[in-house]
């Protein structure tokens, strides 16, 4: 999920009450058929009827969409396009953080994630992944390794949260070949995707005594195929909205106040922590002799002429 905000026209409140025939409609007078669909994939919804309450009904919505980082929809009939609205609640900022965390819960989640790095002696992983980024906690977890010196790798729908010239950070460099039968059957350089990863990181996350989680996206796209290999008695997950430690979860702990708390508490192992090499990336282009012209050959090619702040254009089915 992300955060979209969908506005779609509807009826006006006039022809709602009267119910015509009209195009684009189920034809049934049930105005609010599409809006109610939508609640199988919306986090929140509004429609809109008087001019008096549309304001903080945006308003709602919008904090709904912000915070919880999922889609929203509102319905806005054709009649209230064009009223002006008290321009009174521009003067309140929206809310753009997640709800606070309860204190004392979260003191004492954060003593039994202190507790897990104590038993694992700073052999700790890190392991970032799509929430980070779509509920903007990248600065939070930058500052977190920054202090903390842990290693870090990412999961596939992980790339851009951390910043990639940190020195700690193993990476995210993978490319699909199409030639293939299955999407595992993926070649990848720095990249934690379970038993398809590389060697080397797939070793190193594994065998961590410790793994910290930053957001993970379960899919069977972002693990392998569910090919995860890291016992929940070993894993944190630090989530939007909840904590995991071990076998025990923490609802309302979210890791947007969670995170700088922490690195506070867990600095002191960055010496430790420096201790656990970090695999180097290395991407040798494919030398072939045949003359087709396959993927494989073709895109670490490409990728040497891209230099910082190129934009490119891609797509998930390439």
């Amino acid at each position: 999920m992300v955060p979209v905000l969908h506005l779609v026209g509807v009826p006006s409140t006039k022809q709602q009450k009267s119910k015509p025939m009209l195009h684009h409609t189920l034809g049934d007078g049930r105005y609010d058929a599409y809006l109610k669909s939508a609640q199988q994939f919306t986090s929140s919804q509004a429609f809109l009827q008087h001019k008096d309450q549309a304001a903080s009904e945006i308003d709602r919505v919008l904090v709904d969409c912000i915070t919880a980082a999922r889609p929203v929809y509102i319905a806005l009939p054709t009649d209230l396009v064009q009223m002006e609205i008290s321009s009174e609640r521009l003067r309140i900022p929206l809310t753009r953080t997640a709800p606070h965390n309860n204190p004392q819960e979260e003191s004492f989640v954060i003593d039994q994630v202190v507790k897990q790095f104590e038993i694992a002696g700073g052999d700790v992983v890190v392991l970032v992944d799509a929430c980070a980024i779509r509920h903007d906690v990248r600065e939070e977890l930058n500052e977190f390794l920054r202090k903390t010196g842990f290693p870090v790798y990412a999961a596939p729908m992980g790339k851009t949260a951390v910043d990639e010239n940190y020195e700690r950070y193993g990476g995210v460099r993978c490319f699909h070949d199409p030639d293939t039968i299955h999407v595992i059957d993926t070649i990848c350089g720095q990249i934690y995707l379970g038993a398809i990863s590389h060697g080397d990181v797939r070793e190193k996350v594994e065998s961590a005594k410790l793994v910290i989680t930053i957001g993970s996206m379960m899919s069977d796209f972002n693990t392998g195929n569910f090919s995860y290999n890291i016992p929940t008695e070993r894993t944190i997950e630090l989530h939007s909205h909840h904590t995991r430690v071990q076998y025990a979860e923490y609802p309302g702990i979210g890791m947007k106040q969670l995170i700088p708390k922490l690195a506070a508490r867990l600095q002191s192992y960055h010496e430790d922590a420096l201790k656990t090499r970090v695999v180097p990336f290395s991407s040798p282009v494919p030398q072939e002799t045949n003359a087709t012209i396959t993927h494989t050959w073709f895109w670490p090619r490409v990728g040497q002429f891209f230099r910082p702040k190129d934009v490119i254009v891609t797509e998930t089915g390439m």
